[in-house]
């Protein structure tokens, strides 16, 4: 590899990792529980009942009419058979996953989805249902380029995830000891498994990350599909007059979309894209697409942020001098911002580039 792909691919490891840096009283309940279980003509009665009877002169009578001391003990033992019912119910068969193959260690547990994300059972585009693609890795996924391969796989079919109760098992087996980092993705549109998500796929993010060794097999790695991916994309032009004082329009487009305009702290990066070895000209425009691979942050705010580096000397999470950029820091041009407060939005964001770092 000559040293310009050393270097794109160093810059985009660095850029892509700061995408991992980056839940009454008793007297209250017992009358609620006397008008529902009483009819109104007997309330009524007994109220006529006690008015009638107390009389200063004979309290003992008041003693019979009292329906606190029959109520008590139904009232009680129907709210302890509801805790028993609901905890049984709430109970999940443990996982079976036994290791494979002598010294290799498997991994088992349950998967359930997130609820920042739209789901309708109706549309079978997004009703998170379909084949469900488990991952391992050696290396973190999210910060090494070109993609790794996983080290060990294992595939749940016709997998149901629609309601939020909603679980399935999995399990892989034959994984290598040591550090590993784990990704499940569900193939909601039957689009098929390829190299890189697709947009509307809901995945596990950001890759967890254990350590397993020889012969072992843990069952209780559950995990959460959190994210559906979503999506931004449009085209990225340069400004004419601006353009026109350049000599050098050849290089990497980065395209990062951040949380936030702030810098410090640094801003977390929410998806990143690269088309590389690119000529731009005035009166072209440069299409673009970058998925989100993460859930919102507070900001519940997206910065699209184009990078045009034209001496590649690379990107490492900010851009270099020299870098053509689509803001200006004084006075203040910012870049597009859009609103990020659900998993799977296709966002539309075209962007200009207009000056230099």
């Amino acid at each position: 590899m000559n040293n310009k792909g050393i270097q794109k691919g160093q810059a985009l490891i660095l850029w892509a990792a700061a995408l991992m840096m980056a839940a009454c009283d008793g007297n209250g309940k017992e009358e609620d529980a006397d008008a529902e279980d009483v009819p109104a003509e007997d309330i009524d009665a007994a109220e006529d009942v006690v008015h009638e009877d107390v009389v200063p002169d004979t309290p003992q009578e008041d003693t019979p009419v009292e329906p606190d001391g029959e109520d008590t003990p139904v009232e009680e033992t129907v709210d302890e058979d509801v805790v028993e019912e609901d905890v049984v119910e709430e109970e999940l068969p443990p996982v079976e996953c036994p290791v494979g193959t002598a010294g290799t260690a498997s991994l088992g547990g349950y998967l359930t989805r997130g609820t920042n994300m739209n789901v309708d059972d109706a549309d079978a585009d997004l009703d998170a249902a379909g084949n469900i693609m488990v991952a391992i890795f050696d290396v973190n996924p999210a910060s090494t380029l070109p993609r790794p391969t996983p080290v060990a796989t294992g595939l749940v079919t016709a997998a149901v995830l629609t309601e939020e109760t909603d679980t399935v098992q999995y399990c892989v087996q034959n994984i290598p000891p040591g550090d590993y980092w784990f990704v499940a993705l569900l193939d909601d549109d039957g689009s098929g498994f390829t190299e890189n998500e697709q947009f509307g796929d809901l995945i596990s993010s950001p890759p967890a990350a254990g350590t397993l060794a020889g012969d072992e097999s843990v069952t209780d790695a559950d995990q959460v599909l959190n994210v559906r991916i979503g999506r931004v994309r449009g085209n990225i032009t340069i400004d004419p007059t601006f353009a026109a004082t350049l000599t050098d329009l050849t290089g990497d487009l980065y395209i990062g979309i951040i949380d936030n305009v702030v810098l410090d702290p640094p801003p977390t990066v929410l998806g990143v894209g690269l088309i590389p070895d690119i000529t731009m000209s005035a009166d072209a425009a440069v299409p673009y697409e970058v998925l989100l691979l993460l859930e919102p942050t507070a900001s519940n705010m997206g910065v699209v942020v184009a990078i045009f580096d034209v001496d590649e000397s690379g990107v490492t999470g900010f851009p270099q001098t020299g870098d053509i950029v689509n803001f200006i820091l004084s006075p203040l041009t910012p870049p597009p911002i859009f609103s990020y407060t659900i998993t799977g939005i296709d966002q539309t964001s075209n962007t200009t580039l207009i000056d230099v770092y």
